[in-house]
């Protein structure tokens, strides 16, 4: 209960006094707890609980239960509440959603509707396996695993990725059919979500559903819980290019504040293979979303195999994509950019040599397991081994663009300073 409702310290540490601890006992008691949990421990409610019990493997011989962590428990439901009022005060605002012909809706309804929309038809697609993925994980009762997945589909691909598009074409309303389209999806996305977490949130999601409804659809717990649509409606290019969109937004985000680019920056996608025209064609249509979303107004793409000239100042960054694909960044050439790739280069020669020591943990704590034959932990080891792996790429191979970087800055001085003396 005191996890559900909350208590303070001074509670916790009230109740100590009335016990039949002895004084040695309650003093050290107390000062254990003022350690743990100086402001006492924050309420999460009933759903809170559930969701942090059911985060734990049950296949385990031990959970470690600890309420300095549930912070994120709070976070978690906040950003639920956000997604719902998004969609109902700001998407549907000029749509009557809770119209009977909304509650029917079927899933080759919204099918049909996203089709000619990339973004649209990747996000129904990729609902439509977290429903797979999730329903495995409930027959074989990896619960920890159900919400993992869950997780990163509401929050990583509909809350951080696909609100943040929709909201261009609701905003600009320039098309009315694509506006309209997106409108129902989200609800339909909105609906499947609620549906999906009500084993874990009971308490919320069925509120949540009472008032999207307004009671005309039942109680939640009365609702077939969703199962996977077997459809043909899959393109592995859509994936392909979510893929290389959210590195453009993930990319261009970081390095705008690392090294505080101005909203006109020139940046270019750079497309090095002329097999990826098609691709580059994808990613040119959503360049009005790429630029709305990071603040950069001046971001463009250009192909290797286009007449475009690839307009690279001499003192520009490239940063890697793919393998065919790079960002480049033409930077001012002045005192303060300097000091930035100075700085950031050694920031990121501190990240390189702390992935070293993440390894190395990594490598003692696979041997002991594999000495204890732990085979869960020996494969959850191997997972975080590959993640390692692939962040230490990704890191050095910045961190040695920025030496060259720095090596050009130091060569454009001297060249200049020669320039002045003759």
């Amino acid at each position: 209960m005191d996890v559900v409702n909350g208590i303070s310290l001074q509670s916790l540490q009230t109740r100590l006094e009335q016990s039949h601890l002895s004084r040695n006992e309650i003093e050290r008691s107390k000062r254990i707890q003022a350690n743990q949990y100086p402001s006492g421990i924050e309420p999460i409610g009933s759903d809170g609980l559930r969701l942090c019990l059911l985060s734990h493997d049950i296949y385990q011989q031990s959970i470690r239960f600890d309420p300095t962590q549930f912070d994120y428990v709070g976070r978690y439901c906040n950003k639920f509440w956000n997604a719902y009022k998004y969609v109902t005060e700001f998407a549907l605002i000029d749509m009557n959603f809770r119209d009977e012909k909304f509650s029917n809706i079927t899933y080759e309804q919204i099918e049909k509707l996203s089709e000619n929309r990339l973004v649209d038809c990747w996000m129904l697609n990729e609902l439509n396996k977290t429903i797979g993925k999730v329903n495995d994980c409930l027959n074989n009762y990896t619960f920890h695993l159900a919400i993992v997945r869950l997780r990163d589909s509401f929050l990583k691909d509909f809350c951080d990725f696909y609100i943040e598009f929709s909201k261009i074409p609701i905003k600009q309303q320039s098309n009315e059919d694509i506006k309209s389209n997106v409108q129902i999806l989200l609800y339909y996305l909105l609906k499947q979500y609620l549906i999906l977490y009500h084993p874990f949130l009971p308490a919320m999601t069925e509120e949540l559903w009472q008032d999207l409804t307004q009671g005309k659809q039942g109680y939640l717990i009365h609702q077939l819980y969703p199962t996977m649509k077997h459809t043909d409606n899959i393109n592995p290019m859509d994936s392909q290019v979510i893929q290389i969109i959210r590195l453009i937004l993930k990319n261009s985000t970081y390095f705008k504040q690392m090294l505080r680019l101005s909203r006109d920056s020139d940046i270019i996608i750079y497309f090095n293979d002329q097999n990826h025209e098609d691709l580059s064609t994808h990613i040119e249509n959503y360049l009005t979303e790429i630029r709305t979303i990071t603040r950069l107004n001046n971001i463009h793409v250009v192909c290797s195999s286009s007449n475009n000239s690839l307009n690279k100042s001499k003192y520009s960054f490239n940063d890697y994509i793919t393998d065919n694909v790079e960002l480049i960044f033409n930077l001012n050439d002045d005192k303060q950019t300097k000091e930035l790739v100075e700085k950031h280069e050694e920031r990121l020669s501190k990240q390189v040599d702390k992935l070293q020591d993440d390894l190395g943990v990594n490598d003692t704590a696979t041997k002991f397991y594999q000495e204890n034959n732990d085979e869960e932990n020996i494969e959850r080891e191997k997972n975080r081994r590959e993640i390692i792996m692939e962040d230490m790429k990704l890191t050095q191979r910045r961190h040695e663009r920025f030496v060259e970087l720095a090596q050009k800055r130091t060569v454009i001085e001297k060249k200049n300073k020669k320039e002045k003396r003759s």
